[in-house]
C-alpha cells in the first residue's frame, strides 16, 4: 500500500486468506509477534479479528480519511441485516444498492479496540465510523446459552479517546444496550461510553456538527423529548431507521425532517393520526418506507401511504398485520404508488395477498424488480401474470405459496407448462426463493394441501426448475431454499 489522499475508506469482508495467519500486535506496530490478544473460538470471528488488526496497522497511510464504512460478509447476513428490508434473497443488496436513492445502512460487529485506537491516532479528520464499536466478552441469553460464541465490543475508553481526537466524528449507530447477560457489571468496560442520548448530541452540539449527519441508527427506545433533540441538532438526515417501538408524539417530529428519504418503523405502535400527521411533512420525499411487524395501525393512516407517497421505490410490509385492514387497502396503496415501486415485501401479512392483489401489480408497477409474495395463495394464473407484464423483475420470493403449481400438479408435464414456462419470459430473472420444508407444505404438521406429489416430487421440481432456468436464463444464479 502506497500513501493515500482518499477521503472514504470502504472495507469489505471477509478477508483474504492470506491474512488468516497473521496475528494481532499492537495497532501501528510493524510486527506481529507483540502482545497476543484474546481472539473468539470460532474460526470466522478469528478471520474478522485478525483481519481488524491488519487494517490498524495500515491506517498510518490515510491521514486524510473522513469516512469509514465496514461491511460485513453478504453471504452471512440474515433478513434483518440487510437494513432496510426484510430481504432474505442473494442478491438483493446489490439491485438495493445500484438504485441511486438507495442510502445502506450496514450492520455490523467488526471494529476492536486496535482499529479504534488506530483511527484515532492516524485519522483525525474522520467524519463517520459506519460500524457498530463494541468489546469482546462471552454473553448468553436468558433462555440458552453458548459457550464459544463471543460478539466484539470496543471499550468505552478507546470511545471515548475517538472521540477527543476526531471532534467532526459522528457515530452512524446510537445503542446505548442495556445488559442482556446474567452477569452483573463489574467495570465501566461493560458499558458503552455513552450512556444517554442527549449526552450523545450535546456532543455533537458541541463539536458542530451536526448538520452534516446524513443516517442514524437508533437501537434503544427514544422519548418524545429525545427524538425532538435529534431532530433540533440533526436536521439534515436523510435515513432513520427505529429498531425499538415509538414514543407517543415522536412521528409529529420526525415530519419536520425535511430531507428525510428513507424509514423504517420497524414494529413500531403510534396513536392514530400520527402516521398521516408525520407523512404529511415527509411523504413526498420519502424512497424506502418500512413497515415490517406492524400491528396496531388502522386502514385509515395505512391509506395514506398512497396519499402522500408518490415517489415511493420500495416499500416493505412483512409479517404487518392489523385487526381491520383489508385485502383492499394494500390494493389501494399499491395502486397509487405502483408508478414508481422498485421493491414491494408483502409476504406473511393479514392482507390476504391472492392473484387479485398481484393483478394489481401487473396493472400498476411496471419497474418492479424485487417482489415477495411468501406465505400468500397466489396461484399458478397470478404468477404467470406477473411474468407476462412485470419483465423487469429480478428477485421472486415465493417461500410457503402452497397453491403453486409446483406443490399442486400431479403431473410432471402440467407442472412444466403452469410454473416453469410462465419464468421463462423474465429474463433478468436472477434468484427464485421457495421453501425448504417440504414436507411441512405437503400435509405436514403446518401443510394444507389435501392433494400434493410426494416430497420426492417436489425436490425433483426444484432440481428441475433450477437446470432450465440456469440453462435459459442469462442472468439467472440459483434457486435459494429457506428452512
Amino acid at each position: 500500500m502506497v500513501k493515500d489522499n482518499v477521503d472514504k475508506l470502504n472495507v469489505a469482508l471477509p478477508p483474504p486468506p492470506q491474512l488468516r495467519n497473521l496475528m494481532p500486535g499492537v495497532a501501528g506496530s510493524s510486527s506481529g509477534t507483540a502482545k497476543k490478544k484474546k481472539v473468539p473460538h470460532q474460526s470466522k470471528d478469528k478471520d474478522v479479528w485478525y483481519y481488524a488488526a491488519w487494517i490498524a496497522k495500515r491506517l498510518h497511510l490515510f491521514p486524510n480519511l473522513e469516512d469509514f464504512v465496514v461491511e460485513d460478509d453478504p453471504s452471512s447476513r440474515s433478513s434483518s441485516d440487510l437494513g432496510w428490508f426484510a430481504v432474505a434473497i442473494e442478491g438483493s443488496r446489490e439491485i438495493l444498492e445500484a438504485d441511486p436513492t438507495y442510502i445502506p445502512m450496514h450492520t455490523t460487529e467488526f471494529v476492536t479496540d486496535e482499529l479504534v485506537k488506530s483511527l484515532a491516532k492516524n485519522c483525525r479528520k474522520l467524519r463517520s465510523l459506519e460500524a457498530e464499536p463494541l468489546k469482546e466478552r462471552l454473553w448468553s441469553l436468558e433462555t440458552r446459552t453458548y459457550d464459544d460464541d463471543y460478539i466484539f465490543f470496543v471499550s468505552p475508553s478507546h470511545v471515548q479517546r475517538l472521540f477527543d481526537k476526531c471532534p467532526r466524528l459522528v457515530e452512524t449507530y446510537f445503542s446505548p444496550h442495556k445488559v442482556w447477560q446474567k452477569s452483573s457489571i463489574e467495570s465501566i468496560d461493560d458499558i458503552l461510553v455513552i450512556s444517554d442520548i442527549k449526552t450523545w448530541l450535546n456532543r455533537i452540539k458541541k463539536n458542530g456538527v451536526g448538520t452534516t449527519v446524513k443516517k442514524l441508527r437508533l437501537i434503544s427506545k427514544a422519548s418524545k423529548d429525545e427524538i425532538e433533540m435529534i431532530v433540533n441538532t440533526l436536521p439534515n438526515l436523510e435515513a432513520v431507521y427505529f429498531c425499538d417501538s415509538l414514543s407517543p408524539g415522536v412521528p409529529r417530529h420526525l415530519a419536520r425532517l425535511s430531507h428525510l428519504r428513507w424509514l423504517n418503523l420497524r414494529g413500531s405502535a403510534i396513536a392514530d393520526g400520527e402516521f398521516e400527521e408525520m407523512l404529511q411533512g415527509i411523504g413526498a420525499n420519502l424512497c424506502g418506507l418500512s413497515l415490517d411487524a406492524w400491528e396496531t395501525m388502522t386502514r385509515d393512516d395505512f391509506r395514506t401511504i398512497g396519499t402522500h407517497c408518490k415517489n415511493l421505490r420500495y416499500l416493505s410490509l412483512s409479517t404487518m398485520g392489523s385487526h381491520d385492514m383489508t385485502q383492499g387497502d394494500i390494493i389501494s396503496v399499491i395502486s397509487c404508488c405502483g408508478a414508481t415501486l422498485r421493491y414491494l415485501n408483502i409476504e406473511c401479512s393479514d392482507f390476504d395477498v391472492d392473484d387479485e392483489t398481484l393483478e394489481v401489480v401487473v396493472d400498476h408497477c411496471p419497474e418492479m424488480l424485487i417482489l415477495d409474495i411468501s406465505d400468500s395463495t397466489v396461484t399458478d394464473y397470478g404468477l404467470a401474470r406477473i411474468a407476462s407484464r412485470c419483465k423487469k423483475i429480478q428477485l421472486l420470493g415465493m417461500v410457503y405459496c402452497d397453491n403453486m403449481g409446483i406443490y399442486t400438479c400431479e403431473s410432471n408435464e402440467e407442472f412444466i407448462d403452469s410454473f416453469v414456462t410462465p419464468l421463462l419470459s423474465l429474463r433478468d430473472l436472477r434468484t427464485i426463493v421457495l421453501s425448504g420444508y417440504v414436507d411441512d407444505i405437503l400435509g405436514g404438521e403446518y401443510g394444507s394441501l389435501e392433494t400434493f406429489p410426494d416430497h420426492e416430487d417436489v425436490w425433483y421440481r426444484y432440481g428441475y426448475l433450477d437446470g432450465v432456468l440456469q440453462s435459459a436464463l442469462p442472468n439467472f444464479k440459483r434457486i435459494l431454499r429457506l428452512f
